[in-house]
């Protein structure tokens, strides 16, 4: 008995470690699209993959809160996605395709390095 206990046990540890090793991050990054303006951004990514993203000048706004994915809809809009991987965050549209609304003449790709603090 204690075996089966010990196996299980250990499947169980090495599923978690599995799926966190799966997440570009675990816990919370900023980022901002557009240089020189106050909207911040904000996502946070928690062990069992659940992620919530906050936008504006002091992250009031939720724009995405649930399961980490490859396309994350923005709660603000209907053709706003983000995606995330290591150490970047991307606004995309409804393909996948990298927007190019950003910086600071808005014709840049949405595309920019997470940093930790």
């Amino acid at each position: 008995m204690k075996y089966v206990c010990v196996v299980i046990a250990a499947m169980l540890l090495s599923t978690v470690s599995m799926a966190e090793a799966k997440l570009p991050f675990v816990g919370a990054r900023f980022f901002r699209f557009y240089e020189g303006s106050a909207m911040v951004g904000k996502i946070t990514i928690e062990k069992n993959g659940m992620t919530k993203i906050e936008t504006g000048a002091d992250l009031s706004f939720v724009a995405y809160q649930g399961k980490l994915d490859k396309k994350m809809k923005d709660s603000g809009g209907d053709s706003e996605f983000y995606r995330v991987d290591k150490n970047k965050i991307y606004l995309v549209d409804k393909k996948g395709k990298v927007k190019k609304e950003c910086g600071n003449d808005y014709n840049q790709p949405c595309v920019t390095e997470l940093i930790s603090m």
